[in-house]
């Protein structure tokens, strides 16, 4: 269950960048 919230997390993070990337991008 920890395991499954922290990549969850990151996963999130990662989204968040990678929108925030392409938002920089246009």
């Amino acid at each position: 269950i920890i395991t499954s919230i922290i990549m969850l997390m990151v996963s999130t993070l990662v989204l968040t960048k990678y929108r925030s990337r392409i938002v920089y991008w246009l």
